[in-house]
């Protein structure tokens, strides 16, 4: 089992690059003394990713969040990814000689080649940005975290799409197939419990905590994740969820996670162009208001959580979110306390007609 209170090393024995071959050898090895090795294929935006399993006891913890967007003709694959565990695989994985933590993760990185370890979840990240080819390991499958199964691997998509034109943010997505709005802001401002009221509005969800945007052109918002989080105490504004409650038995020691695929799949959007960036902010008011706001408010509700949610490459992405952000009008969304009423103003902007 990979300890990070034994691994903290200031010279390493072993490079980035030495270290994820080694990773990937035991992963292939792993598929090829399985009889029941799987792929799955997913169309996110203009790419393709492939999803490598030697047996069925990821496929359950990882793809439901993607379930949305698999495809059954791939093309030409982006991105591949290993997803593996020791536990039902029966091999082991060599620890990696780290050499930098930052809060729950220890890194190792160098040159094209990124090494991401969660002391928290147990989860280990390696990527190849040579060959787009990336590896997960666990020591258990069961011991996947529930946050980790509503929004898998994102630190390999950050590092994916680090000198592309296109950027994971910490933000909510609603619109139309005409345009939507991007709703950003640090946790418990409002953006889950406004996507999840979209449900029942003519609006449609791409996602509520984390979306892919095209930061240069015409901005863009993509869907990532079907997955959906509400907070304990607004549940009772969301009986038409419980049919999609993921975790069920684990409330309330966990947030309620819910995938909106198959259930709501008729209420799904994959990609919309961006009109405008919203700021939830909760307020005691019985009406919802839009008011402006300024370029140098957004960047700070965006770039910092961003950056402290995905944990690295924060040069690259305050770049691209500072593009974002001078490309889009912006506007705070004064949240008032009937959350049913939100999309519908959302909506009357997106349209024209707010009053």
């Amino acid at each position: 089992m990979i300890s990070p209170d034994t691994l903290l090393v200031d010279k390493p024995d072993i490079s980035p690059e030495e270290y994820f071959d080694h990773h990937q050898s035991i992963f292939l090895k792993v598929c090829e003394s399985s009889a029941s090795t799987e792929k799955k294929y997913y169309r996110l935006g203009p790419f393709c990713l492939e999803f490598i399993f030697p047996n069925a006891h990821l496929v359950s913890r990882v793809t439901p969040a993607f379930a949305h967007l698999e495809i059954t003709t791939p093309g030409k694959v982006d991105l591949s990814i290993g997803f593996w565990d020791s536990a039902s695989t029966f091999e082991k994985l060599s620890p990696p000689p780290w050499n930098r933590a930052q809060g729950g993760f220890i890194s190792f990185h160098g040159g094209a080649y990124y090494h991401k370890y969660n002391s928290v979840s147990g989860c280990l990240y390696s990527f190849n940005a040579k060959h787009n080819t990336a590896c997960f390991w666990i020591g258990n499958y069961k011991n996947i975290p529930y946050y980790e199964s509503g929004a898998p691997i994102l630190s390999i998509l950050n590092w994916w799409l680090k000198d592309t034109a296109y950027q994971l943010v910490h933000g909510g997505a609603l619109g139309q197939a005409s345009g939507g709005v991007l709703l950003i802001g640090r946790g418990g401002s409002g953006k889950s419990t406004t996507c999840a009221s979209a449900l029942r509005s003519e609006l449609f969800y791409a996602g509520d905590d984390y979306s892919l945007v095209k930061t240069d052109g015409e901005p863009r918002a993509y869907g990532i994740f079907n997955s959906a989080k509400i907070r304990p105490d607004m549940l009772q504004h969301f009986d038409h969820l419980k049919g999609a409650l993921f975790n069920s038995e684990k409330i309330p020691e966990e947030k309620p996670l819910y995938f909106l695929y198959p259930h709501f799949k008729e209420r799904l959007i994959k990609e919309f162009p961006l009109k405008a960036i919203f700021i939830p902010q909760v307020t005691n008011t019985p009406q919802t208001s839009i008011e402006p706001a300024s370029p140098a408010d957004t960047l700070r509700a965006l770039a910092p959580s961003t950056i402290f949610q995905l944990s690295g490459l924060g040069k690259e992405i305050l770049f691209k979110t500072t593009r974002l952000v001078q490309s889009l009008p912006c506007y705070f969304l004064k949240l008032g306390n009937r959350p049913e009423e939100v999309p519908d103003k959302i909506a009357a902007f997106l349209q024209g007609t707010l009053s």
